[in-house]
This record gives C-alpha cells, sequence and structure tokens, in this order.
C-alpha cells in the first residue's frame, strides 16, 4: 500500500492500539502504522503492542506519525525495516509539519529494537519541536543499525529530545552508532548510552554502540546536555559507556565549532578508539563545558579521554579526567590533548581533577600547537614520559616559524606528583617545554613531581618539576650543532616551585634561562634551579628579564629576584650561585 501498510489513520480523531500485533506488513510510508490526522489534537494511544516485522520503502518501518499526539507504553517496535537510499526511523518515525506538528510525544518503557534503515535513525528519527515535550522514559533501544547517522536515535536539526532512564545500546552506523543530535538532546536520570555492566574498555571486537566513523555512543552537531542544571535541574547518574569509534570519539564526537556538549553530571567510562585515533571518550571540535561528571578509563592514542581540535574549547570548572590511557610508546594526552593547525584549540581548567592518567607525551595534558590555561583545580598523579602533568609539544615541521606554535599559562591550581614511569627516563615531571613552545607561571603551585634519568650508571633529575627544552640545528654537510630553537618558560607574580633537600622538584635548563615578567611576591625561595652545564660561560644566563615583547633584558626584575631561586648542587662538589645579573658564576662560599 501507499501508506500504513497494517494500519492507515489520516482523518481527525483518537486511535487506541492496545494489547495487539502488527506485523509482516509493508508499504511505501509507515510499513506497520501511518498516523497522519492532520490535527494537534488527535491521539495516537499505543499499550502493551507489539509493532515488528513491518517493511517501508521510504521512512518509518514501524510506525510513520505526522501530526496530533503520540502515547506509546510498554509496546515493542522491533524488527522492521526502510529499505530506500536516505530513509530512516526503522522502528518509529516521527515527521514535521510546520503547519500542524506533533503536539506532544512520549514512549515509556518497551523497546525500539533490532530495526535497520540505509539512512539515519536505525531506531527511531525525532522531528519533534519543543513544546512536544518529546520524552523517551526507561525505553530500550538497541541492536539498531543505521546506513548514515544515529544507529539508535537521530534527532534532526532544531529538533527536540528528553531521554530519561533509557538505555541505548549495542546500535551501528557510520556516524554516532547510539545517537546523531543535530537539535537539542537532554539526557539525565540513569539512562546508559552503551553498557554500564562492562568491566573492561571497548575494542574493535568488543563494544556495546559502534560507529564505524566517529562517535562511538553519540555524535554531536547540535546542543547536548549530559545532565542540566537550570530551574529544572536534571541529573544523570548514569552516562556513556563501553562504545567504540573506528576513528573519533569513542564515547562522543562533538562534530563541528558550532556544536555544545555541557556536562553537569554522569560519567564517559570506557569508551575507546582505534590505533593513532583521537579522543577515546570525547572527541571535540566545538564547545564543551564540564562542570562535574567523570571521564574516566577510556582509552586513545592521541587523547586518552579527550581530544580537543584546533576549532574546539574545552572549559573544566568541576567533575574529574581520570586512570584514562594514551600509547606510552608515541601517543600522548592521556587525560587531554589540545590540537592546533590553521587554528588553536583551547583547554582551559579552573576546578576539578586530572590524575591518574598515563601516555608519552602529556599524563595530564598534552598541548600540541594548542593553547593551555591553568586557572585552578589539580593536575596530580600521571605519568609520562615526556611532561607527566603537562607537556607542551609542536610539530617539528614548525620549528622555524617565529610565533610559539604550543602556549600554556599558569595563574592558580596545582600540579603535583606526577612523574615519569618506573625505571624509564623520564623528561619533566610536572611540565615538559619543547622548542618553540611557551608556558608562563604567574601563581599556583608545582610540587612534589620526580622525573630521573639514568646515564653511566648513575641517576640524575630532569627536571622533576620543569624542564626547558631546546632543539638543536645541525650543519647539513658537517652534522656539526650550530645553534638551538629554544622553548620559553617565564615566572612571575605569585609563583612557586617549592623544593627540599633532595631537589627532586627542579627546573632543568638546557638551552634558555628561565624567564622574569613581574617581580615574584613569595618572599622565600621560589624554585631550584639545575643548569644545563655547571660553567662560566658569557651567556650562561640562568634568569632574565623580559618585557612584554620579550626582547629586552630588563635588569631590574633579575637584581630584585635573583635571590629568591636556589642552585641544585653540582654533582661534581664544586660551588656555585646565581649573580645579580642572573648569570651562573663560582662561589667564594666553600
Amino acid at each position: 500500500s501507499e501508506f500504513g501498510g497494517g494500519v492507515y489513520a489520516s482523518s481527525k480523531g483518537n486511535l487506541t492500539i492496545s494489547n495487539t500485533e502488527i506485523s509482516y506488513n509493508s508499504s511505501k510510508s509507515g510499513g506497520g502504522l501511518y498516523f497522519a490526522p492532520n490535527d494537534e489534537d488527535s491521539i495516537l494511544s499505543i499499550s502493551g503492542s507489539d509493532i515488528s516485522h513491518n517493511t517501508s520503502a521510504n521512512s518509518g518501518g514501524g510506525l510513520y506519525i505526522t501530526s496530533g499526539k503520540l502515547s506509546a507504553e510498554n509496546s515493542d517496535f522491533n524488527y522492521n525495516t526502510t529499505t530506500s537510499a536516505n530513509s530512516g526511523g526503522g522502528g518509529v518515525y516521527v515527521a514535521y509539519d510546520s503547519s500542524c506538528p506533533v503536539k506532544s510525544f512520549s514512549i515509556e518503557g518497551g523497546s525500539i529494537s533490532e530495526n535497520s534503515v540505509q539512512g539515519s535513525g536505525g531506531g527511531i528519527v525525532l522531528n519533534t519541536i519543543q513544546a512536544a515535550n518529546p520524552e523517551l522514559l526507561g525505553v530500550t533501544i538497541s541492536g539498531n543499525v543505521a546506513g548514515e547517522n544515529g544507529g539508535g536515535l537521530s534527532v534532526s536539526t532544531g529538533k527536540y529530545a528528553y531521554i530519561k532512564d533509557s538505555v541505548i545500546a549495542a546500535n551501528k552506523a557510520s556516524f554516532g552508532g547510539g545517537i546523531y543530535n543535530a537539535g537539542k538532546c537532554y539526557i539525565y536520570g540513569n539512562s546508559v548510552i552503551g553498557n554500564r555492566s562492562v568491566l573492561t574498555v571497548a575494542t574493535g571486537e568488543s563494544y556495546s554502540n559502534y560507529a564505524s566513523s566517529s562517535g562511538g555512543g553519540i555524535a554531536n552537531a547540535g546542543n547536548l546536555f549530559l545532565g542540566y542544571k537550570g530551574s529544572d535541574e536534571m541529573t544523570l547518574s548514569g552516562g556513556v559507556y563501553g562504545n567504540y569509534a573506528a576513528n573519533t570519539g569513542g564515547g562522543i564526537i562533538n562534530a563541528s565549532s558550532s556544536a555544545k556538549i555541557s556536562m553537569a553530571s554522569g560519567y564517559i567510562n570506557l569508551n575507546s578508539v582505534a590505533e593513532q585515533k583521537g579522543g577515546g571518550a570525547v572527541y571535540n571540535a566545538g564547545i564543551f563545558e564540564m562542570t562535574d561528571g567523570e571521564l574516566e578509563e577510556n582509552n586513545g592514542d592521541l587523547g586518552g579521554a579527550v581530544y580537543v581540535s584546533s576549532t574546539g574549547s574545552f572549559s573544566m570548572s568541576g567533575g574529574k579526567i581520570k586512570n584514562n590511557l594514551s600509547s606510552i610508546s608515541s601517543g600522548g594526552g592521556g587525560g587531554v590533548l589540545v590540537a592546533g593547525g590553521s587554528s588553536t584549540g583551547f583547554f582551559e581548567i579552573t576546578g576539578g581533577e586530572i590524575s591518574g592518567n598515563k601516555g608519552c607525551f602529556g599524563g595530564g595534558i598534552w598541548c600540541y600547537n594548542g593553547n593551555v590555561q591553568i586557572k585552578g583545580g589539580k593536575i596530580y598523579n600521571n605519568n609520562a614520559s615526556y611532561g607527566g602533568g603537562l607537556c607542551l609539544y609542536t610539530n617539528q615541521t614548525y620549528f622555524q616559524t617565529s610565533a610559539y606554535l604550543a602556549t600554556a599559562s599558569m595563574e592558580g591550581g596545582e600540579i603535583s606528583l606526577n612523574s615519569g614511569f618506573d625505571g624509564e627516563n623520564a623528561f619533566g615531571g610536572g611540565v615538559y617545554i619543547e622548542a618553540n613552545t611557551k608556558f608562563s607561571m604567574t601563581g599556583g603551585i608545582i610540587k612534589d613531581n620526580t622525573a630521573r634519568v639514568s646515564s653511566s650508571g648513575s641517576t640524575y633529575s630532569s627536571g622533576g618539576a620543569v624542564y626547558v627544552g631546546a632543539q638543536g640545528v645541525y650543519n647539513e654537510t658537517s652534522g656539526e650543532l650550530e645553534s638551538y630553537i629554544t622553548s620559553h618558560f617565564e615566572m612571575g607574580d605569585a609563583a612557586y616551585i617549592p623544593f627540599d633537600s633532595t631537589y627532586s622538584n627542579d627546573i632543568k635548563l638546557t638551552a634558555a634561562p628561565i624567564y622574569i615578567s613581574s617581580n615574584l611576591t613569595n618572599t622565600s625561595s621560589v624554585a631550584c634551579v639545575t643548569p644545563a652545564a655547571y660553567a662560566e660561560l658569557t651567556a650562561n644566563f640562568i634568569l632574565y628579564g623580559t618585557d612584554f615583547n620579550e626582547t629586552t633584558n630588563v635588569s631590574e626584575l633579575v637584581s630584585s629576584n635573583y635571590q629568591k631561586f636556589t642552585l641544585v648542587p653540582d654533582p661534581a662538589l664544586s660551588n656555585w650561585e646565581i649573580d645579580s645579573d642572573g648569570k651562573l658564576k663560582a662561589s667564594s662560599t666553600p
């Protein structure tokens, strides 16, 4: 038939379907049931019924609804299909008619499972307006397949969905294995996108929702709310668990610069992506605001938990990013990777915790051509070969540019208890600063970090607190070292890097000094320093005052602050000190 292979209702009036089976029917639209009363007050009530094994050439394999009100309770929309390209809504398709849209929509209990479409919304497509208060309450959406977007659910541009106490699991699509959202989607209550009972991280062979491209659990191109704090607070006690993407965003992809995710509660745990891909939990190309919740035990070689792309912005004022993993041999950003390119990704932490994460570059955060601002919160107990807490590292093809390619600033918060891996060489337990990158510290504290290297049978500190690195420039013919491309580390105001008698929380210099940008307000020693070499050389500055253009040595800044720096003792037992010019000189004091 043309519409509604099993049931066709196109005139004004209510339709009640109770304890009924509508199965094995086919039509061009609405394989099982087509409801189009062209009246906003006509009600379709479905209870205790089974709408299954129906086929539609176009959209709505089980149910196609264009107007009126839908109330479905404890009913199943299973094993339905659509067959044409771009068709959607294998189980349920809610159309949009601007002259008479669906006025209210509710599906409570039951299942939307094992449906399939060639286009989007393997289980359900929602074109519902906000006034309809479209709610999926206690529904199981599982085992659905979409050829394009949204294996379980697709929310169309500008439309709405409220998902409470529901499970969306084991669905597949190219983009957004569980959900594709281009509208406004609120997830709250005990809702789970994935499988909360899993105990191990998802893999390409073992997962809940799956995306052959990106967004294993959710692909967001609109506004997504994980929990909500507003006039009507909606807390999420569930979350996004055990999903996998073959490209980026194992848990969620925030897909464009205009897309926005607000996370006020809930969990994004045990998700992963394929090797050398980004964002085990979240790949963020848009705006992500995290005020609470947790991202835990996710895996991704480039951003174990979070990958912030060059168009992305991630602000963290609460919650936890913990125990995530990137490749410890070549990957980075166990907690967060902040990337850059033609534009610059941005990450800001004002509260919350980043802890227990691991990676080769940046156990806590890898700032890779991006921008990081630390204004509060704690970055602690992370591990990496380069930068246990924070690593600033740029693509070597950009080394010769004049601008700093990766930048970070710290004006508050704490970087503590970070280190390398046991028994392996590590650089910058707290912070690692590579050539052509800049780290400015005007507040906060960097404490109790360690990094050690072994050489000729001895072990040395290699910037327990901060490693200030450089890149050698070599003669192409002779191979001899000609110069260095240096990094830039500056301290001012309330910057503080305390140390004890072991000097393990030290600043290690290689080819550049510590730049003093303003008078240091701490009255005692603010840091201990291991110089590049213990030698009186003309250009061997330990400290250097700098103006805002970073070109002029402001000698007053050095002369008024040099006594606040302590030298790590020379292993050869010679006595050295920093003079009022900021240079290393032999000490007259034995």
